[in-house]
């Protein structure tokens, strides 16, 4: 079975982030999970899907889901080596360089969403402080999110975040960016 990515084959026309964030999140959640073995994870690169997204501490035992599902773009690279020949041909002259593929570079991951109250005139406040403390947090965060998890994404470090102004004061938007993290053993064994 080929799809262009899962969410179409779940609800076929539906476009990216149009999808209801709530009363789809268990059913959309549990086709997801089934869908995922015959999808191409290069659909995915550089767009925009809106899933729940849990982040945990490594000492946490159950994280914190962020109330409302935000959107996330993933962002891949390779890491390329370029050479210029200098030797040229005068009947067949060649342009451009010879490319080596060095390695591929971490998954950039932009996250953004809303926090908002149920109080409309006063702040989100612990959910803003849950989100401060994994966003000043000097280590690695655990994350679960079907769509990260598609490309082996499951520890993320956060470069940056913003709190840009946001109107209301039961509203507060966040942007989040973060690189995959995977676990590498450095030390070498005879």
């Amino acid at each position: 079975m080929e799809h262009k990515n899962i969410l179409e084959s779940i609800f076929p026309g539906v476009e990216p982030l149009k999808l209801p964030p709530y009363w789809l999140r268990s059913f959309a959640s549990s086709q997801v999970q089934a869908a995922q073995s015959d999808v191409d994870t290069s659909t995915y690169e550089g767009r925009l899907y809106q899933c729940p997204l849990t982040l945990k501490l490594p000492d946490e035992g159950e994280g914190w889901r962020l109330p409302i599902d935000p959107v996330i773009t993933v962002k891949g690279k390779h890491r390329l080596v370029r050479r210029n020949v200098l030797k040229q041909n005068a009947s067949a002259p060649r342009r451009g360089s010879i490319k080596e593929l060095w390695a591929q570079d971490d998954y950039t991951m932009s996250i953004a969403g809303i926090l908002s109250s149920a109080n409309e005139d006063a702040l989100p406040e612990s959910d803003l402080w849950n989100l401060r403390k994994y966003m000043e947090a000097r280590q690695l965060i655990i994350v679960e999110n079907d769509l990260l998890l598609i490309f082996g994404i499951t520890r993320m470090v956060v470069e940056s975040f913003d709190l840009p102004h946001t109107p209301g004061a039961a509203n507060q938007q966040y942007s989040i960016t973060a690189y995959s993290d995977d676990d590498f053993d450095l030390l070498l064994k005879e």
